[in-house]
């Protein structure tokens, strides 16, 4: 009896033996399989997101054991084919799937832009958000561009470079399509305009079309005004930055003046505070003339009989800087 139970307990601890190696060699199956998946994922995540690399949007990818998915945008049809065909061509993968938004190319690639004082409105395609950023000169009417595969090279530098001489207008329009920049609109004056040719300077040869109206031709300022207690007043020229007919009428005391003038959009303000003073004596002169330019006033008054024309004179003198008075 002991014989047999003797060899009944070595025939268990046998199978006990036997059923523990078969256990590890399956356990160790398993680990190699499951190390082995593990490898391969991350070999063709590794491959998936060098395939999306360099996309003009930043397409992302997501793997899962060998199965590959895209998401984002695709920038027209050609990348997405391109990008299809290139992530359904790498060793390992199973399966390839994507969600993505193809942009429509447009031909032409076009934007207009309009500005009226510190007001823009914008319509036409972008070519990434990340130019749309750029784009703060528009503000809120950036918002409204829509992105648009087909950009040439170089659009974008004709667009900020548009842009930068739109702001030198006090309106106007600017439209980029394909190779060509059109701006045209309504500037103050010279020192304007040379901003607006800074802002374009860069761009290539032959691009640029534009059409600028100056309120100011750049000449210097120059004006009379002449006055007779019989007939009113009458002025000529081109008057300085800051003050039209009316002012000058106002200032006067007087219910208009007579004449065509140029007004200065550019330089230094003018100042009325001669015609005020000459409005305290205006009733003791017969005649004015005020000859001025931006660096000096000459005035020649006629005073009525029996007037005192020192008197007058005393009170214009110094009534402007390098004003000289004949009475």
């Amino acid at each position: 009896l002991r014989r047999n139970k003797s060899v009944g307990d070595s025939a268990v601890r046998k199978g006990l033996g036997l059923g523990l190696l078969a256990l590890g060699v399956v356990g160790l199956g398993w680990w190699g399989s499951s190390h082995n998946a593990h490898r391969i994922e991350h070999k063709v995540r590794h491959l998936a997101e060098e395939a999306v690399a360099g996309t003009v949007h930043g397409i992302t990818t997501t793997v899962a054991g060998r199965d590959i998915h895209v998401a984002g945008i695709a920038d027209g049809q050609a990348e997405a084919d391109a990008l299809l065909a290139r992530l359904n061509a790498l060793p390992a993968r199973r399966k390839v799937t994507a969600d993505l938004t193809v942009l429509e190319t447009v031909a032409p690639y076009a934007i207009d832009v309009t500005k009226d004082a510190a007001t823009f409105t914008a319509a036409g395609h972008i070519p990434t958000e990340a130019f749309r950023a750029d784009l703060g000169t528009l503000g809120d009417a950036a918002t409204g561009l829509a992105l648009g595969a087909g950009a040439p090279e170089g659009w974008g530098d004709l667009v900020k470079g548009g842009l930068a001489a739109l702001g030198h207008l006090n309106k106007g329009a600017l439209k980029v399509s394909d190779a060509t920049l059109t701006l045209t609109g309504e500037a103050n004056g010279p020192d304007e305009a040379a901003a607006i040719d800074a802002a374009l300077a860069a761009l290539p040869a032959g691009s640029v079309t534009k059409d600028i109206a100056l309120l100011d031709d750049g000449t210097p300022v120059a004006y009379a005004v002449e006055y007779s207690a019989s007939t009113g007043a009458t002025a000529s020229g081109k008057l300085p930055k800051g003050f039209d007919l009316a002012a000058i009428a106002e200032a006067l005391g007087l219910p208009g003046i007579a004449g065509e003038v140029k007004q200065a959009m550019t330089g230094t303000a003018g100042d009325l505070g001669l015609f005020a003073k000459l409005k305290g004596v205006l009733g003791q002169i017969e005649t004015f003339k005020l000859d001025a330019t931006a660096d000096a006033q000459s005035l020649t008054v006629g005073v009525q009989g029996g007037v005192d024309g020192a008197a007058v004179q005393a009170a214009l003198d110094g009534a402007a800087p390098g004003l000289t008075v004949a009475v």
